[in-house]
């Protein structure tokens, strides 16, 4: 609906698992939104040895941002949702 709203008519949408071994968009963007999954936990085995080497862990929460992280351009910026009770880490 988002996408019609704004004219967008031909969208680039893939579906990849954006933590596993075989995704990598290293320093190409400028720029991250989010919305990240709060809860879950991976298989390590399946998780790309590059974000174990940035926060070694199976929750989603902290690959995320060690994904935001490995997609972005030094001096690039991540902004992210977070849920309320997050406690830190």
């Amino acid at each position: 609906m988002n996408l019609m709203l704004h004219s967008v008519s031909s969208p680039r949408i893939e579906k990849r698992d954006s933590v596993s071994k075989d995704y990598c968009e290293e320093g190409k963007y400028n720029l991250i939104l989010a919305n990240p999954p709060f809860k879950g936990t991976l298989n390590k085995e399946n998780i790309s040895d590059r974000l174990k080497g940035i926060t070694n862990t199976a929750k989603s929460e902290l690959l995320f941002v060690g994904l935001f992280i490995e997609m972005l351009k030094l001096g690039g910026k991540g902004i992210s949702a977070y849920k309320e009770d997050y406690g830190g880490y």
